[in-house]
């Protein structure tokens, strides 16, 4: 007999796309501003959707993740969990970098200062090592 998918599992994947490819979209976006291909305020303006966007998919993943029933007795979940957390908190962190970028005189990334560019850089970084950490420590823990 074949197995079911849970409907909350359903959820979780949708959400999970509206995040994630939310971030991908965005990064892409500030690509295009880190080669010169837009202009600071373009970037801004096309930026602006993401905030709210990311966050409401990221909290639905919290919830229908919750919905799941996972067994935190598991080291994989309780990895994937610090790991979630680390992802919010570097999703403040960015939140203050998008609010330091609308503040720039500079409209260009590399006439930016110094420590701007490395603040941005270290922090996408982290987004894309966590957001593919998780969905890896996720499809181990359901391997199982």
């Amino acid at each position: 007999m074949k197995e079911s998918i849970p409907g909350w599992l359903v959820v979780h994947l949708i959400f999970l796309v509206v995040a994630y490819g939310s971030v991908l979209i965005l990064d892409f976006i500030g690509l295009l501003w880190l080669i010169g291909r837009l202009g600071r305020e373009k970037m801004l303006k096309l930026t602006a959707w993401a905030q709210p966007v990311i966050w409401t998919g990221l909290i639905g993943m919290l919830i229908s993740g919750a919905m799941l029933g996972p067994d935190i007795a598991r080291p994989l979940t309780r990895v994937k969990m610090g790991l979630v957390i680390a992802l919010a908190l570097n999703g403040l962190n960015l939140d203050a970098l998008r609010a330091r970028t609308k503040q720039l005189s500079e409209q260009s990334f590399w006439g930016s200062p110094n420590s701007y560019k490395a603040w941005s850089i270290v922090s996408i970084l982290l987004s894309q090592a966590l957001w593919i950490s998780i969905v890896v420590v996720a499809a181990m823990n359901s391997a199982d």
